[in-house]
């Protein structure tokens, strides 16, 4: 049986009252009968929320001051705006950082797959599904993806960035560097992508390539609002690849910025260990190892120092 909505008794007229006195038994039967509906409508609660439906072949009362919904063709409807794609996506895109953990990439995986099947020109959704692809250790997965980016918006230098970093992590140097050359090209201010290429020459050996790459990103660092954990990740690629070189007292310059940047880095205090031991300066070292040992919980690292350690020590 469909459901009608009905007017609000409250603003129905009240009915005359009958006089049954000169009405017959059957008459009687009848006015008792509309008695009992008009008191039976009368005494009807006023809907609170009231879907209104079209039914087949039946017209359709609309009351005074009553919204109407728009019916939709299945039985029941429901009252939800309709997205369009975009709005939709973005929806998705909400959900997806709501819902999923910083780190649960199967979880922004499934994510912005909805939103890629509901709009395939969503070029943030293939960005943000490559990422997530990427930390997934899925790197030709990750690079599909980037590639759609940079399909849908040649101009998107992180596109190539995050595309040259799925490379690194392959080990495809020489791809890398093409894609960070790229990306620096639309836009020389991407710090990253300079950071990135000088590991990509690190890698392949070529450490003043890499160093110069490192202070172009320290420079523009500098010129940017960058955390400390971000600017100490550079210092320690360039003191690596001083170290490389038996450049070791940049190195050691560069690890006691890292220290300064990040006083509770204790692999900072490590690393500065090894190269004041590389010059022979045993008792810096020795000064460095005892404090890596005080910050540090890494519970395997810290069974080797205490070893070494002994061996320092008279």
């Amino acid at each position: 049986m469909t459901k009608h909505e009905i007017a609000d008794p409250e603003s129905m007229p009240s009915p005359a009252s009958p006089k049954p006195s000169w009405l017959g038994n059957v008459g009687c039967i009848v006015i008792v009968l509309l008695l009992c509906v008009i008191v039976g409508v009368r005494n009807l609660p006023t809907p609170q929320k009231v879907v209104k439906m079209t039914p087949t072949n039946s017209p359709t009362a609309t009351p005074t001051n009553s919204p109407t919904v728009t019916p939709t063709n299945s039985p029941t409807a429901t009252p939800v705006p309709t997205l369009n794609k975009e709005d939709a996506c973005d929806y998705i895109h909400y959900e997806c950082e709501s819902a999923c953990l910083y780190i649960d990439y199967d979880c922004q995986i499934k994510y912005y797959s909805q939103a890629i099947r509901l709009n395939p020109q969503d070029s943030d959704a293939y960005k943000n599904r490559g990422k997530a692809f990427r930390y997934n250790d899925d790197y030709d997965s990750a690079i599909a993806d980037f590639n759609e980016v940079i399909r849908l918006n040649p101009q998107d230098s992180d596109a190539y960035k995050n595309r040259g970093s799925t490379f690194n992590d392959k080990g495809d140097y020489d791809r890398a560097i093409a894609d960070f050359n790229e990306a620096i090209r639309l836009n020389p201010q991407n710090a990253t992508a300079y950071n990135n290429r000088g590991l990509a020459y690190k890698e392949k050996g070529d450490y003043d390539r890499a160093i110069t790459d490192f202070n172009e990103t320290i420079r523009l660092d500098s010129q940017q609002p960058t955390d400390n954990y971000n600017r100490a990740g550079t210092y320690y690629n360039r003191a690596n690849a001083f170290e490389h070189k038996g450049d070791y007292d940049r190195a050691i310059a560069d690890y006691s910025e890292i220290i300064r940047l990040t006083p509770e880095d204790e692999y900072a205090y490590y690393h500065r260990g090894l190269v004041y031991e590389k010059k022979a300066e045993k008792a810096k070292a020795i000064a460095d190892f005892k404090l890596f040992l005080k910050l540090s919980k890494d519970d395997t690292l810290r069974g080797y120092v205490e070893r070494h350690l002994r061996e320092l020590e008279p």
